[in-house]
């Protein structure tokens, strides 16, 4: 599981800006405030953040 410390910006002791860069980080955080039902799916190759994708589901009443 990792360890997650959001004071440090730090993800297993990794700065989360070897991650993911400032841009990308704030568009995930946007996706995610933007959907009601839905998913936001980030893939990774060799440590690194490398595509987001957003999935968003509309509830007909």
């Amino acid at each position: 599981m990792s360890v997650i410390d959001t004071a440090d910006r730090t993800v297993n002791g990794k700065n989360i800006a070897e991650i993911i860069s400032d841009e990308d980080f704030k568009l995930l955080l946007d996706y995610i405030d933007s959907i009601k039902y839905g998913s936001v799916t980030v893939h990774i190759q060799n440590g690194k953040a490398v595509q987001i994708e957003k999935s968003e589901k509309i509830r007909i009443k």
